[in-house]
């Protein structure tokens, strides 16, 4: 009988120490999941970052964009006042053609 108590006994201890293995390796996992978590979330910010400064630099296209519509407006706009001057330019010269009598080539 004290030998049957002594195996089951050893039989036990053995047991708990598996169990105990056992949680160790759980408390390994554990740990390894919550670092894997913090490496997710801190790959997710960077990710936000990123987003951010894409977004950051496509405000600055679009604003530089507007700028160069805007200083194409302003060529368009003297463009049309040059086109207005060589116009009354001509118109003067008809003018004074009409006038002297000279004739310009133009």
């Amino acid at each position: 009988m004290c030998k049957k108590s002594n195996e089951a006994q050893s039989l036990a201890d053995e047991q708990n120490n598996l169990i105990n293995e056992q949680k160790s390796l759980i408390d390994e996992q554990n740990n390894l999941a919550d670092e894997q978590n913090n490496l997710a979330d801190e790959q997710n910010n960077l990710i936000n970052e990123q987003n951010n400064l894409i977004n950051e630099q496509n405000n600055l296209a679009d604003e530089q964009n507007n700028l160069i519509n805007e200083q194409n407006n302003l060529i368009n706009e003297q463009n049309n006042l040059v086109d207005e001057q060589k116009s009354l330019i001509r118109d003067s010269i008809v003018f004074v053609d009409q006038l002297t009598g000279v004739v310009f080539d133009f």
